[in-house]
């Protein structure tokens, strides 16, 4: 822990800049206010106690564009900090056991389908392009997977808490695409930013537009995913 304090404290650029502090802020608002909340709730103390854990993850995160820092994130640990404005709500609010089924089922099949095609947990397996034609497939299909499972994950943002949790949820799933427009282009080296603002920009619009497609669709994606993870794992044995 103090070592990580102390990696922190020379990173200042993603603590207070970039992917965390201001940008991180301005572009909580941004989907916020894509999202359909014209008007955010007025912050308060509880309101912004829950929003540092993902504000931790998303400076964490590996994007392109960041600064370089010694430690990593691993999916389970990123997703557990951006789902903990849910999970202070689950203790204050009745659980729903079939649409809990029904949000979460779709984006845990992507996480098999991602870990499965990275053979790592950590983030950083996302920022890698597989060189193997079943691993590419099941690590586009996870992708596709995670982004259609986001608009039924979380509730329509009406604080900075749930409007940094569902960003952060975005920088993932545009992680593998930052990966493939680097490989399949030529301005992933010189242009890091570019990259970072077009896969940004893309898994928002596909988080938008999922958003209005039919539930069957999350469930052909979320089995075509565990289909993939499945081929992937089987192969490895």
């Amino acid at each position: 822990m103090t070592d990580l304090l102390g990696a922190l404290g020379q990173a200042w650029i993603r603590v207070l800049i970039f992917p965390g502090g201001l940008s991180a802020f301005l572009l909580s608002l941004l989907v916020a206010y894509i999202s359909g909340c014209r008007r955010l709730e007025r912050l308060c103390a509880v309101t912004l106690l829950d929003a540092l854990p993902p504000l931790c993850a998303i400076t964490l995160l590996p994007l392109a564009a960041a600064p370089s820092f010694p430690y990593g994130l691993d999916l389970p640990t990123a997703l557990l900090l951006l789902l903990w404005p849910i999970v202070r709500r689950f203790t204050t609010t009745t659980l729903d056991p079939p649409h809990l089924i029904e949000s979460y089922i779709p984006l845990l099949s992507a996480m098999l389908a991602l870990t499965s095609a990275t053979t790592t947990f950590d983030l950083s397996g996302l920022i890698r392009w597989p060189t193997e034609l079943p691993y590419q497939i099941a690590l586009g299909i996870g992708t596709v997977t995670w982004l259609a499972a986001l608009p039924h994950l979380l509730p329509p943002p009406t604080d900075l808490a749930l409007a940094t949790s569902r960003l952060g949820l975005i920088l993932i799933g545009s992680l593998p695409l930052s990966t493939a427009l680097s490989v399949y282009t030529e301005i992933g080296g010189t242009l890091p930013w570019l990259i970072t603002a077009m896969s940004s920009a893309t898994a928002i619009a596909g988080t938008i537009a999922f958003g209005y497609a039919p539930v069957s669709v999350r469930y052909v994606l979320a089995g075509g995913a565990f289909i993939a993870a499945g081929w992937i794992l089987g192969a490895g044995q």
